[in-house]
């Protein structure tokens, strides 16, 4: 499912307008970035955790090239389902 199609579906729904579904959702994405940015968490019960995660400087390799290479430190926005949500598996 792409991002037109779960605004069709929260459309049909929620009973409101695509435009609207559209902006809630940007909203959202948005909201989502800005908190991790900052290096805050987000819980949804029920649906799971947003947060970021710190991986340490390592070593890489370039395949096309051959070489190896420095990584440097990042840190990379995650999410873990909540068990509830995994249930529904």
């Amino acid at each position: 499912m792409n991002k037109q199609e779960l605004i069709k579906q929260v459309s049909r729904k929620a009973s409101l307008t695509q435009k609207d579904c559209a902006l809630v959702l940007n909203a959202l994405t948005d909201i989502i970035g800005n908190v991790l940015r900052s290096g805050e968490v987000i819980s949804i019960m029920g649906f799971g955790r947003f947060y970021t995660k710190h991986l340490s400087e390592r070593n890489g390799f370039n395949p096309v090239t051959r070489t190896k290479t420095r990584l440097k430190s990042a840190y990379i926005p995650t999410f873990k389902c909540s068990a509830q949500l995994k249930s529904t598996f």
